[in-house]
């Protein structure tokens, strides 16, 4: 696992009480595994223990996996936290940090002075991730009000990454969470390494950008409305809460809003609980819109443009055949997803999840059309549902096996 750590996150180097702890090279750790294992599988043959000792180190990894995937969360969040960027490196991070700005001061627009006399052209004067306001000077957001939100909850820009620390460990954590209520301990620490391991989002989860927060927002939803193996459906509480998440998550990344419906097959007809699911959804929609209509002039317009301007089924070809290329290239595993949905099929939260998946992809095959491998990073959260299914085919995968074979 060390070895793993090192290699996917290209080591650590910290300063501990005047001490220097560095650690870059993962071979070290690897052969001491290797030495470790070639020790116990002498021994184990010696004393014709092989496959017990197998049998019973499966049993221990079931029994102690809500461990194992805190843990590999956990460190998820410590790798974000050390290589976090923490400046705004681009148009994205710099309309996020600036929005964020925005709310701490308590201001839904900015005044530029420069342009508000009508002599300079406003489109000058307005920086990265905002745009000219529909009166002489005033400036406005670009993107969503979600993730900024989140940032102006803690003072200043000081440590701008901790949102995304916190989030990145949240996404390794319920995506292992979901597993294991489907499936088993060992599809959950499958899943959540296949996450934590997954390039786009090693690099999405030391951007201050949205794309880390919208997949922990999702995947917290799901984990609070999936009932663990042999349970009842959740109650009213889990039900409000996952509908808060769903909202922040719409509140994130508002074109996936629609998927909100989604959760309710999961709810069932428990009026009660849709209710209680629904209100957090319909709030932040309405604030949402009432955002939007103050911004650009409807409530159906983003800081992007409207939807015809932004999806067209032209992009279908060009965005699958890009899609399926950098998700072979950088997560082959993942394409096992289909195989775990199929085992799982009768499940009323696999077919749940396995729609969610789908609809996600499908609003970005329309999308508009990027070269650059990490614009996967718009399918994380389909991503991290996908390494949910991978676990439960790899883990089924290895039950089949004899012992000493896994």
């Amino acid at each position: 696992a060390v070895a793993v750590l090192l290699a996917v996150s290209g080591g650590v180097r910290a300063t501990v009480g005047g001490f220097r702890i560095s650690a870059r090279s993962p071979v070290p750790a690897a052969v001491l595994a290797a030495v470790a294992a070639g020790a116990w599988w002498a021994l184990a043959r010696r004393a014709r223990s092989v496959a017990s000792d197998l049998e019973s180190a499966w049993s221990r990894l079931e029994r102690h996996s809500p461990s194992a995937v805190l843990i590999v969360a956990v460190l998820s969040g410590g790798v974000a936290a050390i290589f976090a960027t923490n400046s705004a490196s681009g148009a994205d991070a710099s309309g996020y940090l600036s929005q964020s700005l925005l709310w701490e001061q308590r201001r839904f627009f900015h005044i530029d002075e420069l342009s508000s006399s009508g002599v300079i052209d406003p489109v000058l004067t307005t920086p990265l991730g905002w745009r000219p306001m529909f009166f002489p000077g005033g400036q406005v957001p670009t993107y969503p009000p979600g993730l900024p939100w989140l940032m102006a909850m803690i003072p200043g820009t000081r440590y701008p990454g901790m949102v995304i620390m916190i989030s990145a460990a949240i996404a390794v954590w319920t995506t292992g969470v979901i597993a294991t209520r489907l499936a088993g301990g060992v599809t959950g620490m499958v899943a959540a390494i296949m996450v934590a391991t997954s390039p786009v989002y090693l690099f999405q989860s030391v951007q201050p950008m949205s794309d880390v927060p919208v997949t922990a927002a999702w995947m917290l939803t799901w984990m609070l409305l999936i009932p663990r193996s042999g349970g009842s459906q959740p109650g009213f509480t889990p039900a409000f809460d996952a509908g808060l998440a769903c909202a922040l998550a719409i509140l994130i990344r508002p074109n996936l809003a629609p998927l909100a419906a989604v959760p309710l097959f999961v709810i069932g007809l428990n009026v009660r609980r849709l209710v209680t699911f629904s209100l957090p959804i319909v709030f932040a929609a309405a604030l949402l819109m009432f955002l939007q209509n103050m911004w650009y002039g409807s409530p159906f317009r983003s800081g992007y443009g409207a939807a015809d301007e932004l999806f067209t089924f032209a992009n279908v070809g060009a965005n699958a055949s890009r899609y399926l290329s950098w998700l072979v290239t950088t997560s082959p595993a993942l394409v096992l997803a289909p195989v775990g949905v199929a085992l799982l099929w009768r499940g009323r939260s696999t077919r749940a999840l396995a729609a969610f998946a789908a609809l996600v992809v499908a609003a970005y095959l329309v999308y508009a059309v990027f070269d650059v491998w990490s614009y996967l990073r718009f399918l994380l959260p389909a991503m991290a549902v996908a390494a949910v299914f991978t676990g439960v085919a790899l883990a089924a995968a290895l039950k089949r096996l004899p012992a000493s074979w896994r």
